[in-house]
């Protein structure tokens, strides 16, 4: 995906061109390949959807006192769009990539928090290792602070190897933890999303997405390429 930048001259495209999409939103202009709806309706993508529309009522039934706060606090620690680092996430917007991440972890509908916090959250780091042992594939997480100030929610990709890339391959949802050291046993997990547990010396991409439980702030995920052991 490109962000466009129009001139004086051309100030709008949009629509599909072969198999090229232009189009715009609330933040900004984009143009990108045309995508192959393969499978339109995996469980993940119907999930999404639920937690989005869920979201959406609950931001509807929410008192303006609550909106406010989001929006308060959205302006305050400015958040940004995945696609525009120069567009600044409104409340609603922040309101919903909050629960969605929450609902992840947790598999529970809960829009309840109208009030974010505003207390600082001290950045954290994690080295990660994925072993397979004995057909057991655990995660290791160290962390830099490790006081779990951090809701983690991890993605994992199949297992690839050296010859192979990531190109085109989103990490599925595994698990969430929180930032404190730990191993993790996510064998039945990964094997439910993949069918197979990837082989030793294979290479795993291991995506990050942390949110502070107390509510508000979701850091741009991180993505590391571990080799398993």
């Amino acid at each position: 995906m490109a962000r466009i930048i129009y001139s004086g001259l051309v100030t709008s495209i949009r629509g599909s061109v072969g198999g090229t999409t232009f189009q715009n939103n609330a933040y900004g202009f984009t143009i990108k390949n045309k995508a192959n709806m393969i499978k339109p309706n995996s469980i993940d993508q119907e999930v999404r959807k639920i937690i989005f529309s869920s979201a959406v009522k609950n931001w509807a039934t929410m008192s303006q006192t609550g909106r406010d706060n989001w929006n308060t606090f959205a302006s305050t620690f400015p958040q940004f769009s995945k696609h525009n680092a120069s567009s600044v996430l409104a409340g609603f917007a922040v309101f919903v990539k909050w629960h969605a991440a929450k609902y992840l972890m947790t598999g529970v509908y809960d829009f309840t928090d109208t009030a974010p916090s505003v207390a600082p959250v001290v950045m954290d780091t994690a080295t990660l290792s994925l072993v397979n042992a004995a057909a057991v594939l655990t995660l290791n997480s160290t962390w830099a602070v490790g006081d779990e100030s951090w809701n983690v929610n991890i993605f994992m990709s199949r297992g690839f190897t050296a010859s192979q890339n990531f190109v085109g391959t989103s990490p599925k949802f595994i698990i969430g933890i929180t930032s404190a050291d730990d191993a993790t046993i996510v064998t039945t997990r990964y094997l439910a999303k993949f069918g197979s547990l990837p082989l030793v010396g294979s290479f795993v991409n291991v995506a990050l997405q942390l949110f502070d439980e107390n509510g508000g702030k979701v850091l741009a995920t991180s993505v590391q390429r571990i080799t398993v052991t």
